[in-house]
């Protein structure tokens, strides 16, 4: 019977759950007991169906990850289970909500303002960064990493000028464009992110028949990023932000995208090409955009492919939480936390809870929860939780900071930095971006200037 693999940070009280498959199985689940490193299993399964969901299961490869869900995961699957059963059975004997996902975004406002975070209390406790020097040895392994990005593509375009007058014709200024630039943004950023990293990456994704789609094809050519997985999808346009600018700030944005779910034939092209890569990668990042790529189970079909081959995913969620279970780490922001986890008030305790009920709900994976200028909080695989705060500055544009800090966390984590190291160079690499104008990547060379800094800032030092 295993326990788990560290100590957990916050104790709730012992409770056993005993479920039979109704579908035909003579096969029985015991839960012993559950805490916040895991749920203890004894199971003599040899094939089963789930009683909370009557899925049949097939075998399930343990992810050189181990962490207490993914060891739990990976045993129970592989006799055959599914572990939805588990959770619903340790959600009721906790108290905690059966459905996820039904907060009003008024509760969820006056949750996270209660939760603000504080009370002067920090969660870094026994969770330590390590030097410079050894975080420095970190990004001088990227350089041989190879990193798989799937997620919905998109092509930021700016037009920049002055403004210096109203128009005649209605009441709205009237710039003058005098430079005009295209970027790459959401997965795309990120797979440049990877590469100005000094990483390798492949990347997955759809453009449409436009010529949004020829211009990102040929950024991504431009950044050293291989466009063979970049699929044209026909009937969708390439998701396309127009930005107008002027004096430094942003006047109107323009979207032109669908974010239906892609048809099964396209879905069906997505597998193959992610199958055709995987395997020779290190590293599986999932950007979600809510724009329809991850709508037909294409998120939980890659993360049991990777699991297969023992490779780690690690997601960005945008809305749907859900789909990522599984993972080896997820990075939600507050928002799309408390959508997921809170389903009333009283169930919310702080932000060391959501951490934990974030862990638990998605199978054990390490959580980072992003909190804008306030930095990060994260969970990690030994259950213990920390804040990485940020450093006041000067901030010109927030937007690519997150692909930025994705790709950096994710790429450093793999590489073998302990979550809290992983995060401070997440929080540097974030920090550079914010300073340029427009979605803009992160290169060794600034990252290692500003990192002093950020060790300094999570040790309270600055």
């Amino acid at each position: 019977m295993w326990r788990g693999s560290g100590p957990p940070i916050a104790s709730v009280p012992a409770a056993s759950a005993e479920f039979r498959s109704p579908r035909g199985s003579n096969s029985t689940v015991r839960c012993i007991a559950f805490s916040s490193a895991g749920v203890a299993v004894q199971s003599s399964v040899s094939r089963a169906s789930c009683g909370a969901c009557g899925r049949r299961r097939g075998s399930w490869s343990d992810c050189r990850w181990r962490s207490p869900g993914h060891l739990i995961a990976g045993a129970w699957r592989s006799a055959g289970g599914c572990f939805c059963g588990i959770f619903a059975a340790a959600r009721t004997s906790l108290g905690w909500p059966r459905s996820f996902g039904s907060t009003s975004s008024a509760t969820r406002r006056s949750i996270a303002e209660r939760a603000s975070f504080g009370g002067g209390v920090g969660l870094s406790g026994q969770c330590r960064a390590s030097g410079l020097a050894q975080i420095e040895a970190i990004i001088d392994r990227l350089a041989g990493l190879r990193v798989l990005v799937v997620g919905d593509l998109l092509l930021d375009e700016y037009r920049v000028g002055d403004v210096d007058r109203v128009s005649p014709e209605a009441p709205v200024p009237i710039v003058r464009v005098q430079r005009a630039t295209s970027e790459l943004g959401g997965a795309a950023n990120v797979a440049r992110g990877v590469v100005s990293l000094g990483a390798r990456c492949e990347l997955i994704g759809l453009v449409g028949d436009d010529a949004e789609g020829r211009t990102l094809t040929r950024l991504l050519e431009e950044s050293g990023i291989p466009a063979a997985g970049v699929l044209e999808a026909p009937g969708r346009p390439t998701s396309h932000k127009l930005r107008v600018v002027a004096r430094a700030q942003q006047m109107l944005r323009l979207d032109r995208e669908e974010d239906s779910a892609i048809e099964p034939v396209l879905g069906e092209r997505v597998r193959a090409a992610v199958a055709s890569k995987l395997e020779a990668c290190d590293l599986v990042i999932l950007e979600d955009y809510d724009k329809g790529l991850f709508g037909e189970g294409l998120a939980e079909w890659i993360i049991e492919l990777a699991h297969t081959h023992r490779v780690p995913v690690m997601a960005d969620p945008k809305c749907d939480l859900a789909r990522f279970r599984g993972a080896a780490l997820v990075k939600p922001n507050l928002d799309e936390a408390l959508a997921f986890v809170v389903g009333s008030p009283e169930h919310f305790q702080g932000r060391r809870a959501l951490l934990e009920k974030l862990s638990f709900a998605l199978d054990g994976a390490e959580v980072v929860l992003t909190r804008g200028r306030s930095g990060m909080s994260g969970l990690d695989e030994a259950g213990q939780a920390f804040d990485v705060p940020t450093r006041g500055q000067e901030v010109y544009d927030v937007q690519g900071a997150g692909d930025t800090s994705m790709a950096a966390l994710a790429s450093c984590r793999v590489a073998g930095a302990s979550l809290v190291d992983a995060c401070i160079v997440a929080n540097a690499a974030a920090a550079v971006v914010v300073e340029k104008m427009g979605t803009a990547a992160v290169g060794q060379d600034e990252l290692r200037a500003r990192l002093p800094e950020a060790l300094a800032v999570f040790e309270g030092e600055a």
